[in-house]
């Protein structure tokens, strides 16, 4: 833990942190990379007598260094403060990863294991793993996740990830991804290890007049909200596995 001369810790407060990235559109406000820091403009740290949102935005860790080296100004980054890239379109984008590997993925109390289509419901797939093309070439992931109002928040297409802007809250690190729709109320909690291991901890979402939940209480729910729905996942129990489609008619799956 760095402390200035005035005694300020560099670690910021969770409701400042929260405001600066609403305000910058939850990613560099430069480059879009959803992996960041947090920049005091001015005064810079050294000078700073306390953590003020509108003195403080998001760079990545490459932008960042443009900075420290003085490639760039304190004005640039205050122009790029004032619109940030982000929020110039209705979503944020980047690249996940690029490896040879089949990730594992760890849902609820599952874990799949060079599995390519995890979940579908009613035909649609939610999550599903391409196989590369050329043996050196990168295994792809393509994902839609929604919040409970069946609101698009998350896109991944083949490696390539979009974030809508207009979540309440989007906040990154180098292995976990989190979208809130409001202070305690996930719609969604990804934990990451290189991307070779992905963990999707927590879920709440609505999709073709279905909602699916679980959470790391070890809670899952599957629930119709009109009519019949098949979901295909695998089941475990503490003795058994399977993998199958479950069918439900107007009514919850909870396990």
């Amino acid at each position: 833990m760095r402390i200035n001369k005035y005694g300020l810790s560099r670690d910021i407060d969770e409701p400042t942190k929260r405001e600066i990235r609403q305000r910058c559109g939850f990613w560099c406000v430069n480059c879009w990379c959803y992996i960041y820091e947090y920049e005091h403009i001015e005064p810079t740290f050294e000078n700073a007598k306390k953590h003020e949102a509108n003195k403080i935005t998001l760079l990545c860790w490459s932008c960042h260094n443009y900075v420290t080296r003085r490639i760039w100004s304190k004005d640039q980054i205050k122009e790029l403060n004032k619109n940030p890239k982000c929020l110039q379109e209705w979503f944020s984008n980047g690249i996940l990863w690029h490896s040879p590997i089949c990730p594992i993925i760890y849902l609820w109390n599952n874990v799949f294991i060079n599995t390519f289509n995890i979940i579908t419901i009613n035909n649609k797939s939610i999550l599903k793993i391409e196989p590369p093309r050329q043996k050196w070439e990168s295994f792809l992931l393509s994902a839609s996740f929604y919040n409970d109002e069946w609101i698009e928040v998350l896109v991944i297409k083949k490696n390539e990830i979009k974030i809508k802007n207009d979540n309440w809250d989007i906040e990154t690190s180098w292995n976990t991804l989190k979208i809130r729709k409001w202070k305690w109320n996930f719609t969604l909690i990804i934990k990451n290890e290189w991307w070779e291991k992905i963990y999707i901890e927590q879920i709440d979402m609505t999709c073709n007049w279905n909602r699916i939940f679980w959470n790391i209480k070890n809670t899952f729910s599957f629930e119709t909200i009109n009519g019949t729905s098949w979901i295909l996942m695998w089941i475990t129990y503490d003795w058994w596995w399977n993998l199958g489609w479950i069918k439900i008619n107007r009514g919850r799956l909870t396990m």
